[in-house]
């Protein structure tokens, strides 16, 4: 009778666990605005990103001293490549 029971709450224990949140991705899109281009020339360095911020996750503040992050929304990329290529992509057109 103990296994029985044991074996039962194990299995509805299980039922109990439901499933994980889908986690969603997120980009930065480039407007697609043409504007005719002049003859000077920009010169882009890579990006410094300070290490809290530069994770896939999506930081938020709660207050100006905490940073939380959301476990299933991310960025498509590291924030400090994706606003490289942003604007790379942004300064080419």
């Amino acid at each position: 009778m103990t296994v029985r029971a044991l074996v039962l709450g194990a299995a509805i224990a299980c039922g109990c666990g439901g499933k994980l949140p889908e986690t969603h991705y997120y980009q930065l899109a480039a407007a697609d605005v043409r504007l005719r281009g002049g003859d000077g020339i920009v010169v882009l360095d890579t990006l410094a990103t300070d290490a809290a911020y530069d994770d896939e996750r999506i930081v938020y503040r709660t207050t100006p001293f905490r940073l939380d992050y959301y476990q299933y929304h991310r960025w498509s990329s590291a924030p400090g490549v994706m606003v490289g290529n942003y604007l790379e992509q942004a300064l080419e057109n």
